[in-house]
């Protein structure tokens, strides 16, 4: 049978979580337990009931207190102090009902399953509106080309003449999507055919484009 669970599980501090993450506690297995755990009183502040404790409490006690605190203990005095006043929270958590290990793991088991379910929907859902702004991007890329395709032509005359591995690449970048464009409904496919074999030809001679081009798989159109 699962131990008794203290209260609090479900909200631990930092350091609390920072102390199971170090001793690598499951943390689906730490959820299940916190569904049994009741949550920590409110705490108020109350100055009279305080000095009323501190009042009842034994000298022995009192001088134990003051001990830790000249010892550089005082968080520790505070906590046991206020714990005193407060009451240790959680016993009624002996009354619910226990349950095995066998029941934990397994239902620790559907929570990971669930988890990891909710977080593969997460990521297709990211992608799926990634490629989504993808191809909206590309969208406008091609209208923009479609207004002025002839100033897209000598833009990759430039790039190709200079002779720059770097500036190839954008030439076969642009060249890409004058094909794209030319594939659209209404496009010119035919007039791209025969520019496109004009000014591959025009630079046969460059082996380092040519090759960018058939790895681009403009090696025919």
């Amino acid at each position: 049978m699962e131990p008794p669970v203290p209260a609090g599980l479900g909200s631990l501090t930092a350091s609390q979580r920072a102390l199971a993450d170090f001793l690598r506690g499951d943390a689906d297995l730490l959820g299940v337990a916190a569904a049994a755990s009741p949550a920590l009183p409110e705490v108020r502040y109350e100055p009279r009931a305080l000095a009323a404790h501190i009042a009842g409490i034994p000298a022995s006690e009192k001088n134990r207190l003051l001990g830790l605190v000249a010892a550089d203990q005082a968080i520790r005095a505070r906590t046991e102090l206020l714990r005193g006043f407060r009451g240790q929270p959680g016993n009624q958590a002996d009354s619910r009902p226990r349950r095995t290990v066998a029941e934990l793991l397994d239902t620790a088991w559907e929570h990971r399953q669930q988890r990891e379910q909710r977080a593969a929907a997460q990521r297709a859902a990211e992608q799926a509106l990634r490629e989504q702004q993808r191809a909206e991007a590309r969208r406008k890329r091609l209208d923009e080309l479609a207004r002025d395709p002839e100033a897209a032509w000598a833009e990759a005359e430039r790039l190709i003449n200079t002779k720059a591995p770097a500036q190839y690449d954008a030439a076969v970048t642009l060249l890409k999507d004058l094909h794209e464009l030319a594939r659209r409904p209404g496009g010119q496919s035919q007039e791209f055919g025969r520019r496109y074999a004009a000014l591959r030809q025009a630079h046969s001679r460059k082996p380092s484009f040519i090759t960018r081009l058939d790895r681009a798989g403009l090696t025919t159109v």
